[in-house]
């Protein structure tokens, strides 16, 4: 999921798998967009009691501003594959091994507004 707010649906026992590749590799990509200036912070959140076919988690993003999103292209994200993960074919293999993991749900793009 793409999107600054993405909802997660982890699948029957892969919950702390699941949790345990976002501490490795998604939070270690987020780090670094973080270091670059493209990312502020992010979140995790778990949905407490979830109906059938809900998301139990919420992955959340941060950005600095909507121009953040111009330099989070694909040349962008392959540099920070080869970076982190070795390869573009590393990276590609990993988020598909994900998908035992997880399903996502949707996503959703959010702007904060601030009270004067």
């Amino acid at each position: 999921c793409a999107l600054p707010i993405c909802y997660v649906e982890t699948k029957p026992g892969k919950f702390d798998a699941y949790i345990e590749d976002l501490s490795n590799v998604w939070k270690a990509y987020l780090d670094q967009q973080i270091k670059d200036g493209t990312v502020v912070s992010y979140k995790v959140l778990t949905v407490v009691s979830p109906r059938d076919g809900e998301p139990n988690l919420l992955l959340l993003v941060e950005s600095p501003n909507w121009a953040s999103f111009d330099l989070q292209n694909l040349e962008y994200f392959d540099e920070l594959a080869v970076k982190l993960q070795g390869s573009i074919k590393k990276s590609q293999t990993a988020s598909i091994d994900r998908g035992a993991l997880r399903d996502l749900r949707g996503g959703l793009l959010a702007q904060e507004l601030n009270f004067k």
